[in-house]
């Protein structure tokens, strides 16, 4: 009758499979799943720094490739026999190369981004146009079709005036 009573209370309950393991089992499972954790955890580290490293590379080759075309580019501006400038978009020196500090008769490349620029321009030019008002229209042209020729005068630091042949080819530097 036991035996029948505990069956009935067993029946009664809901099942439900107990299991006990042994605590040093436990123990070693966790651990064994720390090694494996750890090791996955040092595996994504390590493909990360591979990937960081990479990337790294590729930006110093880039780098490197950037700075050999900047000295490509300073040297033809040096070099170049006729006046480089780069202008910002009122048409102000940013930038000249040594012949144009020459031809406009300027000591330091200074005076020349700074000091220079409204001295550089006539008040007119030959046909009576406002130089300013001449140099809105040829740079809207330049815009408008990427590039623009016409013959202007500007003037030395000292004032002299300077026939000139300009083209003006509108880009992008830095964004600007």
């Amino acid at each position: 009758t036991l035996f029948r009573s505990s069956i009935r209370s067993l029946e009664a309950l809901d099942w439900q499979l107990v299991t006990i393991i042994p605590e040093a089992f436990i123990q070693e499972r966790l651990e064994n799943y720390t090694i494996l954790i750890t090791g996955l955890v040092a595996s994504v580290l390590f493909i990360l720094a591979l990937v960081v490293l990479y990337a790294f590379q590729h930006l110093l080759l880039e780098l490197e490739e950037n700075a050999k075309h900047q000295e490509r580019f300073k040297s033809l501006l040096g070099n170049a026999p006729s006046v480089i400038a780069i202008c910002d978009h009122d048409f102000n020196f940013v930038e000249i190369n040594p012949y144009g500090l020459e031809f406009f008769d300027v000591v330091e490349e200074d005076q020349a981004l700074y000091d220079y620029n409204e001295k550089l321009l006539p008040p007119f030019q030959p046909d009576g146009t406002p130089s300013k008002e001449g140099l809105a229209v040829y740079l809207a042209d330049a815009k408008k079709n990427g590039y623009v020729e016409f013959t202007w005068n500007y003037c030395t630091s000292k004032g002299e005036l300077l026939p000139s042949e300009v083209v003006i080819v509108e880009s992008n530097l830095h964004g600007e």
